[in-house]
């Protein structure tokens, strides 16, 4: 089952952290991670709670995730990762849901959401969005 996942914070690291669970590729569940930083200014995703494909987004980029996840509309994102500089999020739309797609150099990784999944996200990140009202 797919649930978001809410933590209270640790200042050191986020001031709140969500979880939701996609499938990747394979089918397998895959979470993703999504903290508001410290100092409230900016969200880091990690998805698969690793930080190989971690982005940095501005406030300003959440509500047109919101969007994709409710219209089921592809949507792109800048966002900036620790080490490769300005990257990408995109999301596509798919069957029934929406995938997220993340890359680096040389790699990439989709994550979709749909279903019980997919509402999850779209709470998840309404909520996001909400922080910033």
């Amino acid at each position: 089952m797919t649930a978001v996942v809410r933590h209270a914070a640790v200042y050191s690291h986020f001031a709140c952290r969500w979880c939701v669970k996609g499938r990747n590729a394979d089918r397998q569940s895959i979470t993703t991670i999504f903290d508001l930083a410290p100092d409230h200014r900016s969200i880091l995703v990690h998805p698969g709670a690793i930080d190989t494909f971690s982005l940095q987004l501005l406030p300003d980029t959440i509500p047109a995730l919101v969007e994709a996840c409710e219209d089921l509309r592809s949507r792109t994102v800048s966002g900036l990762h620790p080490r490769h500089g300005k990257r990408t999020l995109e999301l596509r739309e798919i069957h029934d849901g929406i995938s997220t797609v993340f890359t680096i150099p040389g790699a990439r990784l989709v994550i979709d959401y749909q279903g019980v999944g997919l509402h999850a996200l779209q709470d998840m990140l309404t909520e996001i969005r909400d922080c910033f009202r």
